[in-house]
Order: C-alpha cells, then sequence, then structure tokens
C-alpha cells in the first residue's frame, strides 16, 4: 500500500512531529484491532459491535473525502488525495479495502490460521477452500514439522526427555 518513498516521507514527517506520529499510531492500532472483531465476528456467525463498525465508519468517511475518480489511458482509476505529510493518510486504502472485503463474497472466504500460536485471519483462495494456515511458510511448515516429529518420535504429542 505504500510506495518505499511514501513510507520515508512518512517517517522523516513522524520524525518531525512524534506526538503527532504517536496518536496516529494509536489510531492505527485501535482501527486494526476493530477490524480483526469485526472480521473475526463475521467469520464466526456474530454481528460485529457497533462501537467497532463506528470506528470503521469513521476512518472510512476520511478516506471517501480524499479520494477521487481520474481518468488513466485505459478507463478510469482512483486516487487519493492527501497533504504528502498527513501521517493518517495511509489508513484510507486499508478501511477502503476492509469496506470492501466486508461487502464482497470473499468474505466467506475469511478463516483464521489453524496455528495454536497465530490468530492470523485470511482469505482463503484455494480452489476447494481447504487452507488452514495463513502462510504454509510459515505457520502451516511448523504445524507439518510438529506432526512429523511426533510421528518419528513416537511421543504422540507427549514430551519426550
Amino acid at each position: 500500500l505504500l510506495t518505499p518513498a511514501d513510507a520515508r516521507r512518512l517517517l522523516a514527517a513522524g520524525a518531525k512531529r512524534p506526538a503527532e506520529a504517536a496518536r496516529v499510531y494509536a489510531r492505527a492500532r485501535e482501527f486494526r484491532e476493530a477490524m480483526y472483531r469485526i472480521v473475526a465476528s463475521r467469520v464466526e456467525g456474530k454481528t460485529p459491535a457497533d462501537s467497532d463498525l463506528d470506528l470503521l465508519n469513521r476512518v472510512l468517511m476520511q478516506a471517501l473525502a480524499h479520494r477521487r475518480l481520474t481518468a488513466t489511458r485505459d478507463g478510469f482509476a482512483w486516487e487519493w488525495m492527501a497533504d504528502p505529510d498527513d501521517l493518517g493518510w495511509m489508513l484510507w486504502p486499508i478501511a477502503s479495502s476492509a469496506a470492501e472485503l466486508l461487502m464482497s463474497e470473499d468474505l466467506a472466504r475469511v478463516k483464521e490460521c489453524a496455528s495454536q500460536n497465530c490468530n492470523w485471519l485470511f482469505v482463503d483462495a484455494s480452489r476447494n477452500r481447504s487452507r488452514r494456515w495463513c502462510d504454509m511458510s510459515d505457520c502451516g511448515n511448523r504445524a507439518k514439522a510438529r506432526r512429523h516429529y511426533q510421528r518419528v518420535s513416537g511421543s504422540g504429542g507427549r514430551r519426550v526427555g
């Protein structure tokens, strides 16, 4: 979502305005947690909390006020209009993407990672919707290695040694 140039510019602006950067960081974390609760509640077949939806809508309203349609060579595209030094603008594309996911058929494909040490949510884009881990090279690999160790050691999951 952020280009390297965007990231450098935001880091420099944050270094100049540390109190504002801390507020934006706290707001970003609050937004992230609200988004997790909204999506997780839907994965569990529950209704999200009004307070979480209110936060999403507040960020989304800010985002939509800074979005415009522009002409491109191939048609049209959305463009973000923001002061380059606005530390909070990076939440806008995230809020927009989150709202699009919540209203799409892909929401039914969202799952929680099956790892006991991970609670990431992911969109299962596999053909048969059988993906279990957020990332096969991380959580999936650890789970498979753990099962292999249990089979080879004959411990059945009991601690050996």
